[in-house]
């Protein structure tokens, strides 16, 4: 009896393992998946949103400007 379960014991082991060797994961699919997981990808479209809104004001800072000052008595 302990010999049938180790045998069945040994069998699940190696029928784990040679399930696991069968798929390969290279860098760039590790590196793909962490960038599209990361808590802060979502966040590069409202980067670059803020990144337009701060260069269009530096543009407009650059335009003349009229000031008119009056006063009456």
């Amino acid at each position: 009896m302990r010999y049938n379960a180790l045998l069945l014991w040994l069998s699940l082991l190696l029928s784990t393992q040679a399930a696991a060797q069968q798929q390969a994961i290279t860098l760039d699919d590790c590196l793909a998946a962490a960038m599209k997981n990361h808590p802060l990808a979502g966040q590069n479209e409202i980067y670059a949103q803020t990144d337009n809104l701060q260069q269009r004001n530096i543009d407009n800072g650059k335009l003349p400007q009229l000031n008119v000052n009056g006063q009456a008595t």
